[in-house]
């Protein structure tokens, strides 16, 4: 299980540079954004379980 949210936590750290590094670091409105998509990831993680975010990721790359 530990395994599994370091997982989630690199992806987003991931997903996190990709969009500062997309759009200027002024747009904070990219912070609520953020947020959602880290609820978002992980009700996304409980519902396909040993999945993990790791399959939702792979389109933006």
């Amino acid at each position: 299980m530990k395994k599994k949210m370091i997982q989630i936590f690199y992806g987003l750290r991931i997903l996190k540079d990709f969009f500062v590094n997309r759009f200027n670091k002024k747009n904070f409105h990219l912070i609520p954004f953020l947020i959602i998509l880290f609820i978002f990831s992980i009700l996304g993680f409980l519902v396909l379980g040993s999945g993990g975010v790791s399959p939702l990721l792979y389109p933006l790359f």
